[in-house]
């Protein structure tokens, strides 16, 4: 599995990259309703990330840019993947490796418009939709709230009260008015045995599913509109 792997007390931080071979695209998969603002944005908004044998999500934030998770492009070798089937060559024109962040500079097809980031605060009942293609599955769509729980071992992550698959990462999370809120980065997943190369292995080998984890769009909004032309 790709991504940094951080160990807490009994909790793995595990990378949402999926190894899994890509499928042929289709309709997008619901498993919620989508945003009351303009639905369909959300999914010509977000792609596929190839890199290699495996692959994330990110989402069209600007002319030619493509805003996803570094640990899903670290090695620089990406192909960006939209609704409509087509495939462009990516390459890295910003990173943040603290938050787990990355750029890329993209040929976007014509026909698709970036997403809207917020940059403002939220709200523990904000209702929050995830936009990613977990392992075979493409533009799954699952929809919660902003999570309670605290994750010590990094304060720059914000919890969500709903599970995310592997090949979610870099995928966006958002809110009822369709604006990129967040970056879904890793899962928490609890483990049961204390000893490290335990838990090392058993982050190899799965869980494929947990608690999501995002970057909340208010750590990077100021940095990655910087970038923007």
């Amino acid at each position: 599995m790709a991504g940094g792997l951080r160990v807490v007390v009994w909790i793995l931080i595990i990378a949402l990259v999926s190894g899994c071979a890509a499928s042929a695209p289709g309709q997008p998969e619901t498993t919620a309703s989508p945003p009351t603002a303009d639905p369909t944005s959300i999914w010509h908004a977000t792609v596929v990330v190839q890199n290699g044998s495996s692959h994330g999500s990110g989402v069209i934030i600007g002319t030619n840019a493509v805003l996803t998770a570094y640990h899903v492009v670290d090695d620089g070798r990406s192909v960006v993947e939209f609704l409509g089937a087509e495939q462009v060559p990516g390459s890295i024109s910003w990173v943040d490796d603290r938050l787990d962040l990355a750029i890329l500079r993209v040929a976007v097809p014509s026909g698709y418009r970036p997403a809207h980031l917020y940059c403002g605060p939220l709200k523990p009942d904000d209702k929050l939709v995830s936009i990613g293609h977990p392992l075979l599955q493409r533009w799954v769509s699952t929809e919660g709230h902003l999570g309670t729980a605290v994750v010590d071992s990094d304060p720059f992550l914000q919890a969500l009260d709903f599970e995310l698959s592997l090949g979610s990462s870099g995928g966006p999370v958002f809110d009822r008015e369709a604006r990129v809120v967040g970056i879904s980065t890793a899962i928490l997943a609890v483990v049961q045995t204390p000893a490290t190369a335990t838990l090392r292995q058993k982050a190899g080998d799965g869980p494929q599913t947990g608690i999501g984890l995002m970057v909340p769009s208010s750590r990077f909004c100021d940095q990655v509109l910087q970038q923007m032309p």
